[in-house]
């Protein structure tokens, strides 16, 4: 017995002009938007197509056009929450504007670059890198391959690629000035991976205004990775020794913290006899886990709704050829109870909102 679920052929544009008595180009014509072709005509031919449930193929549509409306997003892992609610905003904004997503992930701790000759076989429209490092040489490929490359919340010198982040600097030293604003004198940066864009702006826009205001940075602790367990171990590190521990602590992001505030809880709750004092905690990327009752942690919140909408715009209107994106976004200050809200001053109301 023949399985009809196997045996069913698909109609085609071919079958629905045919039954019209009109060209197959016309027929693709009828589903492509701005198409030269009659109100009338269209309407037949889509009342045609839906009663033979005809569909248009977009890949191979792709093929004629050279535009296959599909956009690559690699990311290396998702466990940071700030990366997930990227990929959702993508997707999106995109689906909104008639592209379509394909998701290439890269295990944990790896760059992207042998993702990316498996996402150009796909004839992708663009690639938008997110999480991961990326070769300069990878990024070429790229755009020998006609494919331009968005990196996202990252940054490479030299590389061909266009650049949507956070100014990592400029938010970095609004977290030195509120430091400062609380008089707080053993400052300390909990690094992340110390081979990406992110980690080497936040650590550099910290300390050089630290350095601005002659206040040492106390003390650095590579924590090697952008997680939770990083996090939790720097901060069992800044505690060995309590009588010369942080009175400030900037974590690199944000899911580190929270990593930290944990380790510091327990600290606080077995430690003997308990120390007289909480450090000031901040973090890097506005993640909605931040403002849980058990957290409520003090940072700077990356602008993510207009990062995306930016990445997106290359795609959807690319700049001129030859001519690269760089998109520094500024970030903006949310105080909550891991470090109170600092002296407001003139000249910190000019460059972040305090929101409360």
């Amino acid at each position: 017995m023949t399985d009809s679920r196997h045996t069913r052929i698909r109609s085609t544009a071919r079958d629905v002009a045919q039954a019209l008595g009109v060209s197959q180009s016309t027929v693709s014509r009828a589903f492509t938007e701005d198409a030269s072709v009659s109100p009338q005509t269209r309407a037949a031919i889509l009342r045609m197509a839906g009663s033979m449930g005809y569909k248009p193929n977009a890949l191979a549509r792709g093929l004629i056009t050279n535009r296959s409306k599909i956009v690559g997003l690699v990311s290396g892992s998702v466990g940071n929450p700030f990366y997930a609610d990227a990929l959702q905003r993508f997707s999106q904004h995109l689906q909104q504007r008639g592209y379509q997503t394909l998701l290439f992930t890269a295990p944990a701790g790896h760059d992207v670059d042998a993702l990316l000759p498996v996402v150009l076989q796909y004839q992708v429209d663009a690639v938008i890198v997110l999480s991961a490092p990326l070769s300069v040489a990878t990024a070429e490929a790229c755009e020998r391959a006609n494919t331009p490359v968005i990196l996202f919340n990252r940054s490479l010198s030299g590389a061909k690629a266009h650049t949507v982040a956070c100014d990592n600097m400029a938010s970095a030293a609004l977290v030195a000035d509120w430091f400062a604003a609380l008089d707080c004198r053993r400052l300390a940066f909990v690094a992340g991976r110390d081979d990406t864009s992110t980690n080497r702006e936040r650590l550099q826009g910290f300390s050089s205004r630290l350095r601005e205001r002659g206040m040492p940075l106390w003390r650095v602790v590579a924590g090697g990775d952008f997680t939770y367990e990083a996090g939790y171990r720097a901060m069992q590190t800044l505690l060995t020794t309590p009588d010369d521990a942080p009175d400030a602590i900037f974590f690199a992001n944000d899911i580190m913290a929270l990593g930290g505030i944990d380790a510091l809880k327990l600290d606080q709750e077995t430690a003997s006899p308990r120390r007289p004092h909480t450090p000031s905690i901040v973090g890097f990327d506005g993640i909605a886990m931040g403002g849980w009752a058990s957290y409520q942690l003090s940072t700077i919140v990356q602008p993510l709704e207009e990062m995306v909408a930016a990445a997106v715009r290359i795609v959807t209107d690319p700049p001129p050829e030859g001519q690269l994106v760089e998109a520094k976004l500024p970030g903006t200050m949310m105080v909550r109870v891991s470090a109170s809200a600092p002296p407001a001053s003139p000249e910190q109301s000019t460059r972040a909102a305090v929101l409360l």
